[in-house]
């Protein structure tokens, strides 16, 4: 029983590793050399030499990709590999906590992770469109119907859908005072304040009264899960995806920055990638 077992193990890690050359040979035909020539770079580069600081990882993609775009963010480069894939690469260590985060991601809510380096130093991912007006007439049209963005919806939902209140105008007035206003300019903006706070808390009635439909409720249940990922929420965290070839899934939402990165540190001026 004990020869079977071990011949039966020995088999199936034969399997597994004729399938590991079989899907590196496949990327190679499909890639080309260069993306091979990559991958071997990375495994011998030591991530934690100063000289990943000065650039050499990105001077290694300009000279094996010399015609790609490469997009530089606060922890990680990354650029379009072909229609379907994008290359994602760590500048730092943080950039390979990122990585690794996002292979931990539910591909329902974010993009599709194909590979990645065994230490996290790239990751190959599916490729999101922009989320533009044409597809949240699509995704969200319970919120283009009253002429709303994802982003303001999830502001207002984390803020507990609060109406803004407005102050008394003996509080207000006394305020203004303190600060050298004369009294027919207070009464004036008082009224203009107050008009805009009642304007904003129409907007306010409107979002809460919104019955999310599938996309916006996936969302905002990752959001429920991570609320810390909210506070850096906008509107160009959003990509689209067509999964299955156009007209077979049809297109779906994904978040295509996850926003898990705050206690990586905060790199002013940055794009993430």
């Amino acid at each position: 029983m004990s020869i079977e077992l071990d011949m039966w193990l020995l088999l199936k890690q034969a399997d597994a590793q004729e399938e590991w050359n079989e899907q590196e040979e496949q990327e190679k035909e499909y890639f080309g050399s260069s993306f091979d020539q990559f991958k071997q770079f990375m495994k011998d580069f030591d991530m934690s030499k100063e000289e990943a600081e000065n650039g050499a990882i990105y001077k290694k993609m300009r000279e094996l990709w010399p015609n790609k775009h490469i997009a530089v963010g606060g922890y990680r480069m990354g650029f379009l590999l072909d229609d379907s894939y994008f290359l994602k690469v760590a500048k730092d260590q943080s950039g390979i906590v990122m990585s690794q985060r996002e292979t931990q991601l539910n591909p329902n809510i974010f993009p599709k992770v194909y590979n990645y380096a065994p230490d996290y130093s790239w990751i190959l991912t599916e490729v999101a469109e922009p989320f533009n007006y044409s597809y949240e007439k699509i995704l969200v049209p319970e919120l283009v119907e009253i002429d709303k963005t994802i982003e303001e919806y999830v502001a207002s939902y984390y803020n507990g859908f609060k109406y803004k209140t407005i102050m008394s105008y003996e509080d207000y007035a006394k305020k203004k005072r303190d600060l050298g206003y004369n009294a027919e300019d207070i009464l004036e903006y008082y009224q203009e304040e107050k008009k805009w706070i009642v304007k904003d808390n129409v907007e306010i009635e409107k979002l809460k009264k919104v019955t999310p439909g599938p996309n916006l409720q996936k969302i905002v249940k990752f959001f429920d899960f991570y609320p810390q990922a909210s506070f850096d929420f906008k509107s160009d965290n959003l990509g689209v995806v067509q999964r299955g070839g156009k007209g077979a899934m049809g297109p779906t939402i994904v978040l295509v920055d996850a926003g898990l990165h705050s206690d990586l540190g905060d790199i002013h001026g940055s794009k993430n990638i």
